[in-house]
């Protein structure tokens, strides 16, 4: 006999969802992880069309790798306007660049809109003055 269901037991402790397939919670039931109902906390998520939660449906996120080359570097993101900005090395630090830090300024022109500024600082929390070790750092910039 051949069965062609879309949502199966593949065996004793296998659930699965086939392409087409739909688990659907009924009004009162559950989808638990770790015994903790998590079906009001799914139903919160935004609609599929914004793809970052917590970021209004206007807003963008961009984000790149930047290899220092001053003690404040300015990277055009590609947005018209940034609101935010996250900034965080990517590989270890050193005593000449151990802390990263980004700000966006005031979008005005210092930097233009759409860029923002990253600025490293040396152990001693001074800023960085040596930048023969190039560090690259992530950068993520939430606007419009």
């Amino acid at each position: 006999m051949t069965f062609n269901a879309k949502v199966y037991h593949s065996d004793a402790d296998t659930m699965v969802v086939a392409s087409g397939g739909v688990l659907n919670i009924e009004s009162g039931g559950q989808f638990q992880i770790g015994g903790v109902d998590m079906a009001a906390a799914v139903a919160a998520l935004p609609p599929a069309t914004n793809y970052a939660v917590g970021v209004a449906a206007s807003y963008k996120v961009a984000r790149g790798v930047h290899q220092q080359v001053a003690a404040t570097d300015t990277i055009v993101t590609g947005l018209t306007t940034v609101v935010a900005v996250v900034v965080s090395a990517i590989q270890a630090p050193t005593a000449k660049q151990a802390f990263v830090a980004g700000t966006i300024g005031n979008q005005t022109g210092a930097p233009a809109a759409g860029s923002i500024y990253t600025k490293t600082f040396k152990d001693t929390y001074a800023a960085a003055d040596d930048f023969t070790d190039n560090l690259s750092y992530a950068w993520i910039a939430i606007g419009t």
